[in-house]
């Protein structure tokens, strides 16, 4: 909800952009610190059945599983990325959108090989285990128990998504957004099929993995 409040706080205030952007990284910093924290205190119950799954040690099996739904995920991803598209340059003409933040570091640190590595390892390998762990393992568990499985999903789809939003990245939030949704459906999706994180971590760092190949084959970095 941090994003959305500063952006509310920024149209009553009318904050300048640098004010925006240090706001939302102190937000950001605050509830990350709290995650990891909190991450610290339930490690014990995180290495239990409730949110490992039942069969957390087929990791063979569910890490190709997981894989594997890339295949179906990412086309599904891919036509919501270009509907919204369509979308922001009917009505705002937005002729090229942003890159996502996370991209445009990359781009930053290609031209430095120690900062490159320590950017693929948080992308590629940190934040699927991180992201999953909380959004699927904390958050879609919580859910479930109150409000049953499919509004789990939704919520904890929303939640994930909400958290990439990024004031550099300007009206193509409405794209990255919108598309992390989809795949974060996918990843509740199988997380619940399989009831064990390493699926939705496999599809994860598969998505992450094609995108930076992507970034470093065809956007020429």
């Amino acid at each position: 909800l941090s994003p959305i409040l500063i952006v509310l706080l920024h149209k009553i205030w009318h904050l300048p952009q640098i004010a925006l952007a240090t706001l939302v990284n102190l937000a950001n910093l605050f509830f990350i610190s709290g995650f990891y924290l909190y991450f610290l205190w339930r490690l014990p119950q995180i290495l239990q059945e409730e949110v490992w799954g039942k069969k957390p040690y087929q990791i063979g099996k569910n890490f190709l599983y997981g894989a594997l739904t890339w295949i179906v995920a990412f086309p599904c991803v891919l036509f919501t990325a270009q509907l919204l598209s369509l979308f922001c340059l009917l009505v705002f003409r937005l002729v090229e959108p942003p890159p996502q933040s996370v991209l445009q570091f990359l781009q930053l640190s290609a031209q430095h090989p120690f900062y490159l590595s320590l950017t693929l390892f948080a992308v590629l390998i940190l934040a699927p285990f991180a992201e999953e762990v909380l959004f699927r393992g904390f958050l879609q568990n919580y859910f479930r128990k109150h409000l049953g499985p499919k509004a789990a999903i939704l919520l904890a789809a929303l939640a994930f998504a909400l958290i990439h939003f990024s004031p550099s990245q300007g009206l193509g939030n409405i794209i990255i957004l919108g598309s992390l949704f989809v795949l974060a459906l996918f990843l509740g999706f199988i997380y619940e099929k399989q009831r064990s994180l390493i699926a939705p971590i496999a599809l994860h760092f598969v998505f992450n993995s094609i995108s930076v190949i992507n970034l470093f084959l065809f956007k020429k970095l």
